[in-house]
């Protein structure tokens, strides 16, 4: 068992740029020379600790901050783990993200290496890497879209003419509880207009085109859903969307908008867009009133009777083709998670922006870019406590979490699982907890022919 329920996490900073180890390189230094990094990664073996934080090529080593190495408990001197026949104790340490080693004239020791504690192999109890992912929206296809027709024929819906035709549409997630503090549903209506002769209903024009046109003016309209749905109506296998904002948004040519549907269709449906972009501001002040989300919205939809039934008649076709899927990996995400980490070491991000700038606060934003995504590898430890006050015996557990690339993660990969095999171990113990690929879905557009 655990002293606590839950691991104390560490990140460690692996993003400088891979650098091939001079010939003859010194481990101790020498002027010209720099020792070897493969994605964010110190290669190069013999090198003290002390010397994560060289940046002058006059020492040496050009490494800084961006570098993470393994080094040996007893020497103090960095090593590659995963070697044959290796499996001894080691720790972790990334330089200091900090560029000056005082803050004032008597605060020093700010370029002290960030370490972990000694990592017996024989106590890791797990390994999982994250590579950076992509958000995608969510999509529906609704009625006569070229998607659902290949899939069922059955989609080309008939609509009447004197008949009202109701389609829920619902947005949910933490955006949508943020702004009304419910999920987000309405119920739109179309109407088929007038029949001729009331008693003999006949089918609307252009296979219900109009039906899908008032729904999407609808979700368009909505003073609810127009910022979370972006509605496209597709006809005869074209786009277009309800403005020329919202047709920019989704990608579409100048021009593709509902006024300049003319055609007479042969089909006709709807596709509907996670469309909802949380306000953000340019520079972030990291305090606790901040909020920052990425989770995207879910859509659902379905055609209801007058009372909202949809089980009481054929509903038209809803097909999901893809999920909303969250980003993973986010620079806004790695940068708050450095910050925790920093202020364990006590450098703590001031709210005041010009004490933030003398202690060099902003550093956290610097080494790692906001606008960029990153990978991560994860590993979990223990440390057995063998003498307790409470007299039980258990453990300490802690989480270390390696920022750089999908070339870290690969690189930290082989590296574990080679120490683990080092250490008698016949089993994989790095799993990948990556996220599902952003889905891969463009809109139908029939090709201008010049």
């Amino acid at each position: 068992m655990a002293y606590f329920n839950h691991a104390f996490k560490k990140a460690f900073v692996a993003t400088l740029a891979t650098q091939v180890e001079s010939a003859g390189f010194d481990p101790d230094g020498a002027a010209g020379e720099n020792a070897g990094v493969d994605a964010g990664i110190l290669t190069s073996t013999g090198v003290h600790v002390s010397k994560l934080k060289s940046t002058a090529a006059a020492e040496g080593m050009l490494l800084g901050p961006g570098v993470t190495g393994f080094f040996n408990e007893k020497t103090d001197k960095s090593i590659l783990v995963g070697k044959p026949e290796d499996c001894c104790s080691f720790y972790i340490a990334s330089a200091s993200i900090k560029l000056d080693d005082k803050q004032g004239p008597f605060h020093g020791g700010y370029q002290e290496s960030n370490k972990s504690k000694v990592i017996n192999p024989r106590f890791l109890r797990k390994a999982w890497k994250v590579d950076a992912n992509d958000a995608s929206p969510a999509i529906l296809q609704i009625g006569g879209t070229p998607d659902n027709i290949a899939g069922d024929s059955g989609c080309l819906k008939e609509y009447l003419c004197g008949e009202s035709y109701y389609l829920r549409v619902e947005a949910k997630g933490t955006s949508a509880l943020r702004f009304a503090n419910h999920n987000l549903y309405q119920t739109l209506q179309a109407d088929g207009g007038c029949c001729d002769n009331p008693s003999i209903p006949t089918p609307v024009d252009e296979n219900g085109l109009d039906i899908y046109k008032q729904w999407g003016t609808a979700i368009a309209t909505n003073p609810y859903l127009a910022d979370f749905i972006n509605p496209i109506l597709v006809v005869d296998g074209d786009s277009y969307a309800y403005s020329e904002e919202l047709a920019a948004a989704a990608g579409l040519a100048v021009g593709k908008v509902y006024s300049a549907v003319t055609t007479s269709a042969t089909n006709a449906g709807l596709i509907l867009m996670g469309a909802y972009v949380d306000t953000k501001f340019g520079d972030c002040t990291f305090q606790t009133s901040d909020y920052y989300g990425k989770e995207p919205v879910q859509l659902s939809a379905s055609e209801v009777d007058l009372n909202g039934d949809p089980c009481t008649f054929g509903g038209v076709c809803v097909v999901e083709t893809c999920p909303g899927i969250q980003a993973n990996g986010l620079g806004e995400d790695k940068v708050r998670e450095l910050i925790l980490s920093e202020s364990y070491l006590q450098n703590f991000m001031s709210s005041d922006l010009r004490i933030r700038e003398i202690t060099q606060g902003t550093r956290a934003y610097e080494v790692l870019s906001r606008a960029a995504s990153y990978s991560s590898f994860f590993m979990l430890h223990s440390v057995p406590r063998y003498s307790n006050p409470s007299g039980t015996y258990d453990n300490d557990q802690y989480l270390l979490e390696v920022i750089g690339s999908e070339d870290t993660t690969v690189f930290l990969e082989e590296a574990i699982e080679g120490l683990n095999k080092s250490c008698g171990a016949n089993c994989d113990i790095v799993e990948d907890y990556t996220a599902k690929a952003e889905c891969d879905f463009d809109l139908p557009v029939v090709p201008v022919i010049l």
